[in-house]
């Protein structure tokens, strides 16, 4: 029999991700996923090293996915800063989100929006009311 996975052991699941063991009952395993907590076959669990263990141990894995994680996160909070836009149903396009940023930079607004036909400009103006 393997050896039983100790509370609060860091695992892994193709399904639903990373979780922490709440009970190791033998054949299956109780494991907190986020906010839910499920009983998933101990087959289909693989271990984790915890922080600890890997600082313990000096074997850390490369940074790579972390520094991409830690990209993705600045993007996302620059672009939380048009956070009215960013719940709209409209697709909203580089160049309208120029306009309107152009247009609101001085007061009083009087711009006259002229460019190709489909382009957004009925967007634009949407976005600057």
């Amino acid at each position: 029999m393997p050896e039983p996975l100790t509370p609060n052991a860091p695992v892994s699941h193709p399904r639903h991700g990373s979780g922490y063991v709440l009970a190791d009952m033998g054949e299956f395993v109780l494991v907190r996923f986020g906010a839910a907590i499920q009983q998933v076959p101990r087959e289909e669990l693989a271990a984790v090293r915890s922080l600890d263990q890997a600082l313990s141990t000096g074997t850390l894995d490369p940074s790579g996915d972390a520094l991409l994680r830690a990209s993705a996160l600045a993007i996302r909070s620059v672009n939380d800063q048009w956070g009215v836009f960013s719940r709209s149903r409209v697709q909203l396009l580089p160049h309208q989100l120029w306009v309107c940023h152009r247009v609101n930079r001085n007061y009083p607004f009087r711009w006259l929006v002229a460019d190709d036909v489909g382009l957004g400009k009925t967007i634009e103006a949407g976005l600057v009311l």
